[in-house]
């Protein structure tokens, strides 16, 4: 019952924070509706150990946290774990076998830059590189959903760009590859409030829609504040004076 109670509670906790719909993580997770959300927040049924682990790396927090075990909500190993995984999608990703993580690597390159980001990201917080992950992660199911709603609309454009990315030389280093890559991505694609506004207008209603676009802004923001902290920050841990010897 304790563990029941605990996983409801927090649960609870991370939707608010983010002011998820049920709907949508419901979707997110592979779930039949919100009810799912609902049943599992109220402590009617309990998820299966995939569906634990699948909440513990979407939101950045603590597996033992999320089930009750310790009050460490986030900790090193597993936010680490998490950033790297993300970093290997956003950096190895075949755009051409995996068009829907097309537009997941536009924004985590151009709006977040997220490979100088994960050079620096011990001069954020955990709570913050935990909101990073969520905001990332949200972007890649919301990417998934711009290729199944918007990929007709935009297949020319997605076909022009994988051309030019596979003219790309080999010999580049990876951040020059990086770089190039997503020069042609912001050139050929969407910005990202137009990407928005192609979710929104695929919602069953205008309010799902005004309820989608508010989530994806709210990310963006997340990553935006990000990129700001992200352009200072490698001068104020260059200024540090050196520890005494």
């Amino acid at each position: 019952m304790f563990f029941y109670n605990s996983f409801s509670d927090n649960l609870r906790k991370l939707r608010a924070r983010h002011d998820l719909s049920p709907t949508i993580f419901a979707n997110i997770l592979g779930l039949k509706n919100k009810v799912s959300i609902s049943n599992m927040e109220t402590g009617s049924t309990m998820p299966q150990y995939n569906t634990l682990v699948e909440i513990s790396d979407f939101f950045g927090v603590s597996l033992d946290w999320l089930t009750g075990r310790t009050n460490e909500q986030y900790t090193l190993p597993t936010i680490e774990r998490i950033e790297d995984y993300l970093l290997n999608i956003a950096n190895h990703v075949n755009l051409r076998d995996t068009p829907d993580l097309i537009y997941f690597y536009y924004v985590a390159h151009l709006v977040l830059d997220f490979k100088n980001y994960h050079l620096f990201r011990n001069g954020f917080t955990l709570e913050e590189r935990a909101d990073v992950i969520y905001a990332l992660n949200f972007w890649r199911y919301a990417s998934h959903r711009l290729h199944v709603e918007g990929y007709d609309s935009q297949r020319i454009n997605i076909h022009c760009a994988l051309e030019e990315i596979d003219g790309l030389p080999d010999e580049d280093p990876p951040n020059a590859l990086i770089s190039k890559i997503a020069g042609i991505l912001k050139k050929n694609f969407p910005s990202y409030q137009e990407q928005i506004q192609i979710l929104s207008d695929s919602c069953s209603s205008k309010r799902a829609g005004t309820i989608f676009a508010t989530e994806c802004n709210y990310c963006i923001a997340i990553l935006s504040q990000a990129y700001d902290k992200l352009k200072i920050l490698p001068y104020i841990q260059s200024s540090k004076a050196p520890e005494k010897t």
